[in-house]
């Protein structure tokens, strides 16, 4: 481990206790979202910035406002907010980045100073995917090298991956976090069996569980047909579907019940926390996704912080 991550570890010695929420917000959501609903969360990764070329970042997609909503939301609520990088199509300079010396210290040196000045607490890197064994290799080396800039300065880095196409291990002991994203398979789309199934991927693959979160859906997709998608907001307003319920109108969704049996698997085998994708798919109020897993933690004693319920 790094003498950077030890430290962080030590700064935070209840956190291996703690049942994490860990929210996605893309920036096309930003502007909709309720910041009072951001009491349930511990962090929020911001989705914006694309690799650019040469090791540049491509903050096009960014906000003055959004910055402005994201600190309301660090300093009323507390919440860690991080900078997320890519995402589903959005990664093509990862390659390029990544497969030079000079561009990962570019890619690096942009990202320090951008979450210094903006009150970020690190970065999630979301390359989905690297292509070959080639890039699979340089993305160890972006991992390492941005790793070492951000650990410096007291930050994190994570990723986000598919279970099935996971880091090479040496990129392991660099990381602080990864995010399992346990969605998007064939068919119902992401199930308790299959949850336990990417999760035992990680853990065969030598990667300690407190490093690890649950990641889980606030949409349905179609079983027929897992092109078509729709927001849990907009399924429970069309379909009404009890709590227990995780299908309807074709499509598979995780409902109340299903979040709850997730959390547990979680929570039995050591990991730090879920990660959702993402949180301006839910509803409001007391049929929110996110405020029933929050409630679920407070029952289970696994309380994160003190907070008052909007």
């Amino acid at each position: 481990m790094h003498i950077m991550g030890a430290l962080l570890l030590m700064a935070h010695p209840a956190e291996a206790d703690k049942l994490r929420l860990v929210g996605c917000l893309p920036h096309y959501r930003v502007d909709a979202l309720e910041t009072s609903g951001a009491i349930f969360l511990d962090d929020l990764l911001y989705f914006a910035v694309i690799p650019g070329p040469r090791g540049t970042l491509d903050m096009s997609n960014v906000r003055a406002a959004h910055l402005k909503k994201l600190d309301h939301i660090r300093r009323k609520h507390k919440v860690k907010i991080h900078l997320a990088i890519g995402s589903w199509g959005r990664g093509k300079h990862f390659p390029e980045t990544a497969a030079s010396a000079q561009n990962r210290e570019n890619f690096a040196q942009a990202l320090l100073g951008y979450c210094v000045k903006h009150h970020f607490s690190g970065v999630d890197l979301d390359w989905e995917f690297p292509a070959n064994p080639q890039e699979e290799r340089n993305f160890v080396l972006l991992i390492r090298d941005t790793a070492r800039i951000l650990h410096a300065k007291g930050l994190s880095i994570s990723v986000s991956v598919n279970p099935r196409r996971l880091p090479l291990p040496e990129a392991i002991p660099h990381l602080d976090r990864l995010y399992l994203m346990s969605y998007d398979h064939d068919g119902r789309h992401s199930t308790l069996a299959q949850a336990r199934t990417d999760l035992q991927l990680a853990l065969k693959a030598g990667i300690a569980p407190q490093k690890l979160y649950l990641g889980v859906p606030f949409y349905g997709r179609k079983i027929n047909n897992r092109a078509q998608a729709s927001t849990y907001a907009e399924i429970l307003n069309r379909h009404r579907p009890s709590p227990e319920t995780n299908e309807a109108g074709g499509y598979f969704f995780n409902g109340p019940r299903l979040l709850h049996s997730k959390a547990s698997l979680a929570q039995e085998r050591g990991l730090s926390g879920i990660s959702i994708w993402e949180i301006g798919q839910d509803t409001a109020g007391n049929a929110s996704l996110l405020r029933k897993l929050w409630d679920w933690t407070q029952s289970t004693g696994n309380q994160t912080r003190d907070r008052t319920k909007p």
